[in-house]
């Protein structure tokens, strides 16, 4: 079974388009979108996401669409939306699959180490750079109260890859806004295979980058 996890697509700016070729390429047996799936606040964000659900190539009962906070601040009429659609899911926000957790990581705002890392740049912003996948999967690790053994699936801050040891993977974006990482360590997404028995392992996991 192929899951294909998409995650900060931020329709429909950037390369947001360039989602739909992907689903099409990789032809998933399951989509998860990890959240912050639209752009905009208020009406702008109901009204871009009925356009990416129309423009959307893919059964709504074989995805998992998760909210971010890009959707959720100061909008909860989209858990509303959210909450009709025919989808996998019944938790706006997690959702759990054999050794899987997936989740956008916060729905809450840029936190401080964001906001740090954005405005200041400079040699503080890459001495602290490398830190932030390591801070985000700590602490989204504990707030879900996520054993050892689970894989932790996360976006929001906009980087493509592993977080070592830990069993945590960040899925990515499809923005070309730079926020904290330049386009070659955030674009792209990731694909799993998944066995049988819904036990994953790291070698079940494979990031693909945007050219």
């Amino acid at each position: 079974m192929r899951i294909l996890v998409l995650s900060d697509i931020h329709f429909p700016t950037g390369l947001s388009m360039v989602c739909f070729d992907v689903i099409r390429k990789e032809k998933p047996d399951m989509v998860v979108l990890l959240g912050d799936i639209v752009v905009g606040r208020g009406d702008k964000t109901i009204q871009n996401m009925e356009k990416f659900l129309e423009a959307y190539p893919y059964p709504l009962e074989k995805s998992i669409i998760l909210v971010g906070d890009n959707e959720f601040i100061g909008n909860r009429r989209i858990l509303e939306l959210v909450s009709g659609l025919p989808k996998l899911n019944p938790d706006p926000f997690t959702h759990v699959l054999g050794n899987m957790f997936f989740t956008h990581g916060n729905i809450e705002g840029r936190g401080p180490l964001s906001r740090l890392l954005e405005e200041t740049g400079g040699i503080m912003a890459h001495a602290l750079k490398p830190l932030t996948p390591r801070i985000v999967s700590s602490l989204a690790r504990i707030k879900n109260g996520l054993s050892p053994k689970m894989y932790a699936f996360l976006g929001h801050i906009h980087f493509l890859g592993f977080v070592e040891p830990t069993r945590t993977v960040f899925c990515g974006t499809f923005s070309t806004k730079r926020m904290v990482y330049p386009p070659e360590e955030s674009l792209g997404y990731i694909v799993v295979e998944l066995p049988k028995s819904q036990i994953i392992e790291q070698g079940s996991i494979r990031t693909v980058r945007l050219k």
